[in-house]
């Protein structure tokens, strides 16, 4: 899961697949469709593939119209936030991972109770009966 900006490319193909799928095309020149696809996929340029990708197929499969740019937004501005909070949580998660936990010394009680615990433990282990042969 990437944040990496995907190649203007990937949005161009997923833009292109939408297209080959409408019902009604709206009536464009292929140098017209060229520079809506080409402005559309500069909207796009701050997301991933995956979520470009993941984004036109999610319209492509709910409407048989061509998206405002904003239809595509909505869909994947959420998968975005989404991974960048992800990503936030990782890097705070790991940040609390290089600290060494803090911990005083066992006081004698606090030993001789844990000491007890593990006695307990090992008295029921060896009264349990041992694997049938």
């Amino acid at each position: 899961m990437s944040l990496t900006p995907a190649d203007p490319m990937v949005a161009m193909r997923a833009l292109t697949r939408i297209k080959v799928h409408l019902n009604k095309p709206p009536q464009k020149s292929e140098a017209e469709w060229l520079a809506v696809i080409r402005d559309y996929a500069d909207d796009l340029a701050e997301f991933p593939e995956d979520i470009i990708t993941e984004g036109c197929e999610r319209h492509r499969k709910s409407s048989p119209w061509w998206p405002h740019v904003s239809d595509l937004l909505a869909i994947m501005e959420p998968m975005l936030s989404e991974r960048r909070r992800m990503l936030a949580r990782a890097e705070k998660l790991a940040a609390g991972c290089d600290e060494k936990p803090r911990r005083s010394a066992a006081s004698p009680e606090e030993r001789s109770r844990i000491s007890a615990g593990f006695k307990s433990a090992i008295e029921v282990l060896r009264s349990m009966p041992g694997p049938v042969a």
